[in-house]
């Protein structure tokens, strides 16, 4: 089947794409996108807690460092020995003992350095840098004998020397061991400063503590220490680079995901990741990612192209049928779904427009029976109207002659009865208002009145509003005959007939009531039958026969044309102007009476 340019098939394959595959695409470039920028925060932050933890394991080997090398510093053999006591076998051997107990690190390496430059102990090689004779002025030497205080007491000796530890980067870098850091203490023997404490901290100890843990976590490919002016104490990766300074371009650029953080205001620890290798993963789900939606674009496309036919064949062929339709061929249908196909909406709505075209072509067999009765009935219609000038004629006769002779009933009756008469045959519009309506009512009530004397009484209760309302001609008055002759005259007694009306949303309730014998159930079953079916009979049928006997009717004692005629006709008429929803209802209690509520919508009878 070859589809036009532009059609529902085009159309609903361009919505399926539009709808369906760019919002794919496009939430695969944000996911690529986003995937990428989380991933970056991801190494930056992994990077920014590698360099923390660093920065915790730095602060505490510093501390221990340093309380260590304050516990040798304040420990009474240490004093005496740097006090000039060296020749005391016990003062040096409890100082070993103090290096093994207190510096027990392997990697820590203790030197108690007299004033005088010899004899040191340690249990390394004493490097130059600490030999007081060579670099009393330089290094951390120089550096502890600036900073060193006096003072008077051995209390004050030890707190002043508490607060004079210091830490120096790279102590003695040409001395073949590698020492990223060094601790010191000032040491004073009866207040006099006597010597230097100082602590080495060996690479491997940073290595196995720092490096270890930041290299294994892979958050980070480089973690340096360095020194407040720059100098590299320590590189995890690049033991060459130590005692070298750090290049401007090592720590910035865009290249790496930096963090740096601060250590007891002398070392800075900073770390850095390469870009690249987290780039590198992103750029793998990137192409991941790609090639199913690429894969997905495919399969996509060709299920829309699929299910776009499927959908656009039924649509297709209705319009084809709408187009025969359109030139005459009120005899095409379209085809229908058969199988799975047959319950959905494009199904429902084929079955439901060929069954409109049915329906059609039954209106139009309707129209053409209806446009025929109705020429019957208008030839019948004008030659009806020339009998009642005949009728009115003889009656005002009659009317004319009883009041000569004084019998004002029968003059009153007569102009009653051509009232009624007039009204059966008024040649104009249909409709008038509901205080017309009720005069009329109400001369057929006086007729029936004045056969039975003082039997019946007429109750009305109308509002002004209700009365100016438009109704049907020859509604009220059919239903006030059937309450007279079917209900009241067949009572013993006295009857009440009473007509009130009230408004329901748009609608107008009448209500006619009487207290006459009422309706057996059986019957009463009968009538609502009749009035149903009056209101569902086609056109053509209330034409051609508006009051055909059903099979209950030939069938019943008391048929429905000698009793319930007025009510079917009457309920017909307000089914065929307003609607389904309109007309009469009727409700009765046998030996109580009968009321009929008569439903018609509200208009005011100047918008005739």
């Amino acid at each position: 089947m070859r589809f036009r340019q532009r059609s529902y098939f085009w159309r609903l394959l361009y919505a399926f794409f539009a709808g369906g595959l760019v919002p794919f695409i496009l939430l695969a470039a944000v996911f690529v996108s986003t995937s990428t920028r989380i991933m970056e925060n991801v190494y930056h932050e992994r990077a920014t807690e590698a360099v923390s933890g660093a920065a915790i394991q730095t602060r505490q080997l510093l501390d221990e460092a340093a309380a260590a090398v304050l516990l040798l510093s304040r420990a009474e053999a240490v004093r005496e020995y740097t006090g000039g006591n060296r020749q005391d076998p016990w003062l040096v051997s409890e100082i070993n003992r103090l290096f093994s107990s207190e510096a027990a690190n392997p990697s820590f390496f203790p030197y108690i350095i007299p004033l005088e430059g010899f004899p040191i102990l340690s249990r390394s090689p004493v490097p130059d840098e600490y030999r007081p004779d060579l670099y009393s002025g330089w290094g951390i030497l120089g550096e502890l004998a600036r900073k060193r205080g006096s003072a008077s007491s051995d209390a004050s000796a030890a707190s002043g020397a508490r607060s004079l530890v210091i830490r120096f980067g790279q102590p003695h870098p040409l001395s073949g061991k590698s020492v990223p850091l060094a601790v010191g203490a000032p040491i004073y023997t009866d207040g006099v400063f006597s010597g230097y404490a100082i602590l080495d901290i060996g690479r491997q100890l940073f290595t196995d503590r720092i490096g270890l843990a930041a290299g294994t976590s892979g958050a980070l490919t480089e973690l340096l220490l360095t020194d407040p002016s720059g100098c590299i104490l320590y590189n995890m990766s690049d033991s060459q680079s130590e005692t070298t300074f750090v290049d401007s371009d090592l720590t910035s650029g865009s290249i790496f995901y930096h963090s740096r953080q601060q250590v007891s205001g002398f070392v800075e620890v900073y770390g850095r990741y390469p870009v690249s290798a987290g780039r590198e993963y992103s750029n793998r789900i990137a192409a991941m990612t790609f090639f199913i939606a690429l894969a997905s674009l495919i399969v996509s496309l060709v299920m829309a192209v699929l299910l776009s036919r499927s959908i656009a064949r039924p649509v297709h062929q209705l319009t084809l049928t709408m187009e025969k339709i359109e030139q005459g061929q009120l005899d095409a249908s379209c085809p229908e779904l058969p199988g799975k196909g047959s319950g959905d909406e494009i199904a429902v709505l084929v079955h439901r427009f060929n069954r409109m075209i049915l329906r059609v072509r039954e209106l139009v067999a309707n129209l053409v029976a209806q446009e025929r009765d109705l020429r019957r009935a208008e030839t019948q219609a004008l030659q009806a109207q020339i009998n009642p000038h005949f009728l009115y004629n003889t009656l005002n006769s009659i009317r004319s002659m009883a009041k000569l002779d004084g019998s004002k009933d029968i003059a009153d009756m007569t102009t009653s009865l051509a009232r009624i008469m007039r009204e059966g045959s008024y040649p104009g519009t249909g409709f008038c208002s509901v205080d017309h309506s009720l005069a009329l009512a109400r001369d057929y009530f006086a007729i029936e009145a004045w056969r039975w004397p003082g039997r019946f009484r007429l109750e009305e209760s109308v509002g002004a509003e209700i009365l100016g309302a438009r109704i049907p001609r020859l509604i009220i008055q059919p239903v006030v005959e059937n309450a007279l002759v079917h209900g009241l005259e067949g009572k013993t007694g006295d009857g009440v007939l009473s007509i009130s009306a009230h408004r329901e949303g748009g609608d107008i309730l009448m209500v006619i009531a009487d207290t006459g014998t009422g309706i057996e159930t059986e019957r009463l079953t009968q009538i609502r039958e009749r009035l149903r079916e009056a209101g569902e009979r086609p056109v053509e049928s209330s034409l051609n026969d508006p009051v055909a006997e059903s099979e209950a009717d030939r069938n019943s004692l008391v048929p429905m044309r000698s009793a319930g005629i007025a009510l079917i006709n009457t309920h017909r008429r307000l089914c065929l102007i307003y609607g389904k929803r309109y007309g009469l209802n009727i409700s009765s209690v046998p030996g109580m009476g009968t009321t009929v509520i008569i439903r018609f919508p509200y208009a005011h009878a100047e918008e005739e």
